[in-house]
C-alpha cells in the first residue's frame, strides 16, 4: 500500500529552503575537508546523510550550527626532533584561526553562524606517552589564552570533567587538575567503554579505526624515541611491538572518549583531525590546505617568504640554512624562510604572518624609532608584493608620510600592493 503525504505549498517551500541552506552549510564543511591518502574508501556521502538532519533541525529553529572536535591534546613528548617545546606556538594559533574561519564561512551564508567546541583529549592519553598531567594543564590553559587574545569568538572548550559530570569547584586549579587526572581517566573508562569491547576486532573490522591505528603507529615511532618513560635501547622488533601495544591502549581509551563526546553532545556535527572514510565524521584540515594532515602538536610550523605555510619535524630545520627561528615573548614560535627583506638597517622591527594571508609589521616594544624614513622602502615594497595585505602598525603619522611617496611611486597609494598603514598617533 502506498501512502501519499500532501504538504501545503508554503510548508513545502519552507522545507525546500531549509534543505538548500543545510546543504550549503555541509558544502562549506566539505571545503575544509582533509583529503585522505591512505587508501581508505570515500564514504563522505554517508556522512552528509548522517549529519543533514542535525543541521536541518538547527536551520529550522534558526540556531547556530554546533560542531565538536576532539583534538589539541599536548605537544609531542619528542621536543628534540618534532616540536619546539611543550606549549602551543604559531601552529596552534593558525589551527585555531582556521577553525574560527570555518565558522565565519558558515556565518557568511547562515546568519546564526556556527561554533566549534574543542574537546581536548590530552588527559585521556598523556600518561601512555610519558607526558605529565601538569604539562597537559599548561598546554590547555595556554591554548585558551591564545584563542581569547586572538578574538576567536566561535571557539569554545569543553574539558573531560564536564563530559563525565564531575562536580568540581570552578575555576579548577592546576593542583586540583593534577590531583584528579587519574580519576578522570578511570571514570571515563568505567562509564563509557562498551561492554565486551575488543580493540583488536575493532581495528580488524572498522576501516576508520584501522586508519587511526596506522596513524598512531606512525607517530609513536618518533614520539617515543627520546622519552624517559620507555626503554629506547632495544631492538627494532621490540620497539615495533611496544608501539603497537601503546597504540591499542590509546585506541581503547579513544573509544571511551568518543562515546563520552557522542553521549553528551548528540546534536553536534562530529569533526576529526584523523583521515577517515567520512561516514561517521568530517575529517578536516587544521591548516589552510586540505591535503595536509600533520597537526601542530606533532610538528613545527614554517612560513615561506610569500606567506605560504606548512609544517615539518624540528630535526629537519635545526641545521637549515634556508630557514630561521622566530621567537615571540622569548619563546620559540615558528620558522620562516631566510631573507634580507626582514632586516631593516638599524631599526628593530617585528614581522608577524597573519591568517589567512598578510603580514603585520610593528616596531619592537620599547625600542625608540627615530625616523621611519631609515626603513628601506624597496624592501617594504617587495614584501607587499609577496604578502597582501602588509599592515604597518604602531608608527606615527609623520613616520608614515615620510615613506608613503617612496613606497607608492610610481603606483598610486590606493593601488600600492595591499599596503595598509595604521598609525597609532
Amino acid at each position: 500500500m502506498t501512502i501519499s503525504i500532501i504538504i501545503g505549498a508554503e510548508q513545502q517551500t519552507s522545507i525546500t529552503a531549509r534543505l538548500q541552506v543545510a546543504n550549503r552549510i555541509l558544502d562549506v564543511l566539505e571545503s575544509y575537508r582533509l583529503r585522505h591518502r591512505d587508501g581508505t574508501s570515500d564514504r563522505n556521502d554517508e556522512g552528509r546523510k548522517r549529519f543533514l538532519p542535525i543541521v536541518m533541525r538547527k536551520v529550522e529553529y534558526f540556531q547556530p550550527i554546533h560542531m565538536v572536535l576532539p583534538a589539541f591534546p599536548f605537544k609531542s613528548p619528542n621536543n628534540d626532533s618534532k616540536v619546539l617545546g611543550t606549549i602551543p606556538d604559531k601552529g596552534e594559533e593558525i589551527a585555531l584561526a582556521h577553525l574560527d574561519g570555518l565558522c565565519k564561512s558558515i556565518e557568511d551564508i547562515y546568519n546564526p553562524g556556527a561554533q566549534v567546541t574543542i574537546a581536548s583529549d590530552g588527559i585521556v592519553y598523556n600518561d601512555l606517552l610519558g607526558v605529565s598531567d601538569r604539562d597537559v594543564w599548561i598546554y590547555g590553559q595556554t591554548l585558551r589564552k591564545i584563542s581569547e587574545s586572538s578574538g576567536f569568538n566561535h571557539i569554545r572548550f569543553i574539558p573531560l570533567r564536564d563530559l563525565l559530570g564531575l562536580d568540581l569547584s570552578e575555576p579548577v586549579s592546576e593542583e586540583t587538575y593534577v590531583a584528579q587526572a587519574q580519576n578522570f581517566r578511570d571514570k571515563m573508562s568505567q562509564l563509557y567503554t562498551p561492554a565486551g569491547f575488543d580493540i583488536r576486532q575493532e581495528i580488524l573490522k572498522n576501516e576508520d579505526a584501522a586508519a587511526t591505528y596506522r596513524g598512531y603507529i606512525k607517530f609513536l615511532s618518533k614520539d617515543l624515541a627520546n622519552t624517559k618513560t620507555y626503554e629506547t635501547k632495544i631492538s627494532k622488533s621490540a620497539i615495533k611491538k611496544r608501539n603497537e601495544v601503546v597504540a591499542r591502549k590509546m585506541m581503547a581509551r579513544g573509544k571511551a572518549f568518543a562515546a563520552a563526546v557522542q553521549t553528551n553532545l548528540k546534536d553536534y556535527v562530529r569533526l576529526s583531525i584523523h583521515p577517515s572514510s567520512g561516514s561517521t565524521k568530517f575529517s578536516i584540515a587544521l591548516f589552510p590546505h586540505t591535503s595536509h594532515n600533520m597537526t601542530p602538536w606533532h610538528a613545527t610550523t614554517l612560513y615561506g617568504l610569500n606567506g605560504s605555510v606548512t609544517t615539518a619535524h624540528l630535526d629537519s630545520l635545526k641545521t637549515s640554512t634556508s630557514h630561521e627561528l622566530v621567537f615571540k615573548g622569548g619563546a620559540p614560535w615558528y620558522y620562516r624562510e631566510r631573507s634580507d627583506l626582514y632586516h631593516w638597517s638599524d631599526i628593530r622591527i617585528s614581522f608577524e604572518h597573519l591568517y589567512p594571508t598578510g603580514l603585520l609589521i610593528t616596531p619592537v616594544p620599547g625600542f625608540d624609532i627615530r625616523s621611519f624614513s631609515s626603513i628601506d622602502a624597496t624592501k617594504l615594497r617587495c614584501l607587499a608584493e609577496q604578502n597582501s595585505p602588509v599592515i604597518l602598525r604602531g608608527f606615527t603619522k609623520m613616520d608614515i608620510r615620510v615613506v608613503i611617496n617612496e613606497v607608492a611611486e610610481p603606483v598610486p597609494i590606493s593601488e600600492c600592493h595591499g599596503l595598509d598603514f595604521q598609525s597609532s598617533k
